[in-house]
């Protein structure tokens, strides 16, 4: 999971670092998603981290982006 709160690009590099060291046959990354009505929606909403407020397209895309990584950044970090 990518874009949890207190995520950085250096946190979210050493997790896909540590995935490809462990030689796996796949692996997939998910990126956070912070639905209404949850903690980590009051959390992103006060600090103004949400950017898109579509819910369709909460499914496939990065809806947020922090002071440590853009959207962009989010849905492609390799």
């Amino acid at each position: 999971m990518l874009g949890l709160p207190g995520d950085t690009k250096k946190t979210m590099q050493e997790t896909i670092d540590f995935a490809r060291e462990l030689n796996p046959a796949t692996v997939s990354f998910s990126i956070a998603i912070p639905y209404k009505g949850t903690v980590l929606y009051d959390e992103y909403e006060s600090k103004g981290y949400i950017k898109i407020r579509d819910w369709r397209k909460y499914e496939r895309n990065a809806v947020f982006e922090t002071e440590e990584f853009s959207m962009e950044y989010l849905e492609n970090p390799c």
